[in-house]
């Protein structure tokens, strides 16, 4: 699923914090013993775009089989996803998640500015990491570099 939302500023405690977003209405539906449509666990990436008006665009990935990310199932993939969304370390984070820009339609100008370069984003953009034992949220703040600021608001 996907969420963009127009906000006040940028909301550090996450979306997935927010009691109107989606995974807080579906933890409350749950509690209340009401059928719920949430995974077992849920990553989110939220990137928040500076303002004024401030934006998040919210991506959220199901996963249905926690072993595949915590370690269990042995995989190289598993431990590194571990480490990742269960260890202590946001050093680690911040020099581990990549993102590969592309935007496939848009004018010329937007696609050459956004380039398809790799880039690990903690070196690039501040990262806040939101867990609970339900969810992992890896907001990436846009605000926190004014390139990064002003290419994320050619693609708006």
């Amino acid at each position: 699923a996907v969420d963009m939302l127009e906000v006040d500023g940028t909301i550090y405690s996450g979306m997935c914090a927010h009691p109107k977003e989606r995974v807080q209405k579906a933890l409350k539906r749950e509690r209340q013993g009401l059928p719920s449509d949430l995974p077992p666990y849920v990553v989110a990436m939220n990137i928040a775009v500076a303002g004024p008006p401030w934006y998040h665009m919210v991506f959220y990935y199901a996963v249905d089989d926690k072993s595949l990310i915590d370690g269990t199932n042995g995989t190289p993939f598993s431990k590194l996803a571990n480490e990742f969304f269960f260890g202590d370390s946001d050093e680690m984070r911040d020099e581990t998640f990549k993102m590969i820009p592309r935007i496939v339609e848009g004018n010329f100008m937007v696609r050459k500015a956004v380039g398809s370069t790799p880039a690990i984003m903690g070196n690039k953009l501040k990262q806040h990491y939101i867990r609970t034992d339900r969810y992992f949220e890896l907001l990436l703040d846009t605000g926190s570099s004014s390139v990064a600021a002003g290419v994320f608001r050619l693609g708006l």
